[in-house]
């Protein structure tokens, strides 16, 4: 997964060298409390970019056995979020990821203005056009 993390970043950078880019750790936690500051961490960080940035989801074809993966959970909050706040959502399916068929259907369906790519190049230009487009103001 960091392996895509530096290349959405870098992408990001090309574009935008003065973008602030949170980027969650894999933290595999042996205790509750690291588990609950990652957990912490998260949520704050993903609040923040739904007031004044763009939340990106992206699905590898080869997604890394974590065992519990927050990001299926956190993508329906924040599509819901879309939904009824106007949070700013990107999301990227490689083709080939185990749940493809069943998110793109969703999503289509019920959240057709989210964007939704095939890499993580178009996936990233989505983002920044969102942001190009949409005034910001920080929280």
């Amino acid at each position: 997964s960091e392996d895509w993390h530096n290349r959405a970043i870098s992408i990001f950078r090309e574009r935008n060298s003065e973008l602030v880019i949170a980027v969650p750790g894999q933290f595999y936690a042996s205790s509750s409390m690291i588990a609950s500051a990652n957990t912490l961490w998260r949520r704050t960080h993903q609040f923040r970019a739904s007031q004044c940035g763009v939340i990106l989801f992206w699905f590898p074809r080869a997604m890394p056995p974590t065992g519990f993966d927050p990001s299926f959970f956190e993508l329906g909050e924040w599509l819901t979020a879309h939904a009824y706040r106007g949070a700013r959502v990107v999301v990227g399916i490689e083709r080939g990821f185990q749940g493809e068929h069943y998110l793109r259907e969703l999503i289509y369906s019920d959240f057709r203005d989210v964007p939704v790519a095939n890499d993580l190049e178009t996936t990233c230009r989505n983002a920044m056009e969102l942001l190009e487009r949409i005034p910001l103001t920080l929280p």
